[in-house]
């Protein structure tokens, strides 16, 4: 089971909010959601993960970047090296 369909902020899924907040953070202030309180959301649901559903979770949201229809909407590689940046700049390892 996908554990980022455990998460839910006010209706988005994990996938959803991810997206969005990088996407903010990434300087695309126009379809990007810029969102304090999501992203602390996002931050404590990740942390409360144990190791192996962390992994887990993180190659789901991974993987759902290098589908096909993804890759036509102009996702790939980049945005999934952006995803472990990104973890790593919101401090999901404190």
């Amino acid at each position: 089971m996908n554990n980022a369909t455990e998460f839910n902020f006010h209706g988005w899924t994990l996938s959803e909010a991810i997206d969005a907040l990088m996407a903010y953070d990434g300087g695309a202030t126009d379809s990007g959601i810029r969102d304090n309180a999501m992203k602390t959301a996002v931050r404590d649901y990740l942390q409360s993960l144990d190791q192996d559903s962390f992994r887990r979770t993180l190659a789901y949201i991974a993987r759902d970047m290098l589908t096909d229809d993804a890759i036509d909407r102009g996702y790939g590689l980049a945005e999934v090296v952006r995803l472990a940046e990104w973890i790593d700049e919101i401090n999901v390892f404190q």
